[in-house]
């Protein structure tokens, strides 16, 4: 995994999350585009996962000092609750719950699109530098390039 490519895949997830914040502020109500945008972004997301090493904030908390190592634990933790919460989000809001509920729907997703939004700006501005700094990303793909052991 490079650096590069994890802001690509951020921009493609912000791109997704703006889809989505239009359609629940829009004057009508659009549940089907709202589900369609929503799987779109949970997509988004799925990939990225899957490319962002899970390891890589374990990677970093021991490769940084130990007041450093404390901030990547907190960090990784405040994912995992994201992480939770994302999947109960998504668990809950099906095209029927959608259909019935349009204006919680709304409320609900403007919150949790602002937390995924603030999560992609901290790891582009904190934690993606770092693990470059400390080696454990490379700026871009070159042979053998990838998320360092």
């Amino acid at each position: 995994m490079t650096f590069k490519r994890l802001l690509d895949e951020h921009d493609q997830i912000d791109e997704a999350l703006g889809a989505l914040e239009a359609l629940v502020n829009a004057e009508t109500a659009d549940p089907i585009g709202a589900m369609l945008a929503l799987s779109k972004l949970a997509h988004e997301l799925r990939v990225h996962l899957a490319n962002e090493d899970s390891m890589l904030y374990t990677r970093l908390a021991v490769r940084l000092d130990p007041t450093y190592a404390r901030a990547a634990v907190r960090f990784a933790t405040e994912f995992a609750e994201l992480r939770r919460d994302w999947d109960v989000y998504l668990r809950e809001w099906q095209l029927d719950s959608i259909e019935s509920d349009w204006p919680t729907f709304c409320k609900e997703t403007a919150a949790m699109t602002l937390r995924l939004a603030e999560r992609v700006r901290a790891e582009n501005a904190i934690l993606y530098p770092t693990a470059l700094r400390v080696g454990l990303l490379a700026l871009r793909k070159s042979e053998g390039a990838g998320i360092a052991a």
